[in-house]
């Protein structure tokens, strides 16, 4: 068994997150903005309101160039829509009666209510009205996605702390301790590793109260203390033990416990079933 544990931190330590550069089959990956776009052709009646709640059920923004050039990319994600002559598009700026983010050319004549569009052909930005014109000249518009790499990871239970420069995600499905280092292990990350005062009361604030989650460290034999799945020993971590809880505890697992005024240490029987925590490291 120790000999598996120690197994199980190394190869911890060097389990990267690879970028896969896709999001769905209909959005285009651009390298140079890192970030993924959608023509969205002109329909009957289309709405700068319509264009938006489109965009935002594909889980995307409507677009607006927001670094320099970048509004060049429509050009080419029109080349194979010429049928429809696309000149201008709908862009995800909406005037409320204030200065908008980008310089507009008729920024004088802003009205509470309009919306901006672009040209595609020179990247100008313009007020204009919501809805289409009744030259029955139809307006495009391009969603954007951009991966959020807080987390290196898609699954959207991870929340991202800057002060630890971690991710962390509450699993409530009862699992041994093994079987919950088994799981974070799978997503890319390990047991939750409380290094700080910091980091512990980031935790507090995730935990319900009185229940003992699962964290990742344990004994490696009867006789000796408790190490994390870093490697190091848990008093050179975050240690506050629970009542008389210790390092001479006979119980070999590792997990921590909200009481409302701190976050405990508590060691459990490594095959009692408790709610766990998974963090997976960052470079943010």
């Amino acid at each position: 068994m120790s000999l598996d544990f120690f197994i199980l931190f190394l190869v911890v330590t060097t389990v990267t997150c690879r970028h896969v550069q896709f999001y769905r089959k209909d959005y285009t990956y651009i390298k140079e903005f890192d970030a993924y776009y959608k023509l969205h052709v002109p329909s009957n009646n289309g709405t700068w309101h319509d264009a938006f709640f489109t965009c935002d059920k594909e889980d995307a923004l409507l677009f607006y160039p927001d670094k320099p050039n970048e509004w060049t990319i429509v050009t080419n994600l029109t080349e194979s829509a010429e049928q429809y002559n696309i000149t201008d598009i709908f862009v995800g700026i909406h005037d409320n009666g204030h200065s908008t983010p980008s310089p507009l050319i008729n920024e004088a004549q802003l009205t509470a209510g309009q919306c901006v569009t672009m040209d595609i052909e020179s990247g100008t930005l313009k007020i204009d009205n919501c809805v289409q014109q009744p030259d029955g000249m139809l307006k495009s518009f391009v969603c954007k996605k951009v991966e959020d790499v807080s987390c290196p990871t898609i699954d959207r239970n991870y929340i991202y702390y800057k002060e630890t420069r971690k991710c962390y995600k509450i699993n409530n499905h009862l699992q041994t301790w093994h079987e919950a280092s088994h799981t974070c292990f799978m997503e890319g990350g390990l047991l939750v590793v409380v290094e700080t005062n910091i980091e512990a009361e980031i935790l507090k604030s995730l935990m319900t109260r009185y229940n003992h989650y699962l964290a990742g460290y344990k004994k490696i034999t009867s006789d000796s203390g408790y190490y994390t799945l870093k490697g190091s020993t848990l008093s050179s971590n975050y240690e506050r033990w629970y009542r008389n809880g210790g390092e001479n505890d006979s119980q070999m697992c590792g997990s921590i416990c909200n009481d409302d005024n701190f976050v405990y240490t508590v060691s459990v029987d490594c095959n009692d079933k408790h709610r766990s925590i998974c963090q997976i490291d960052t470079q943010n």
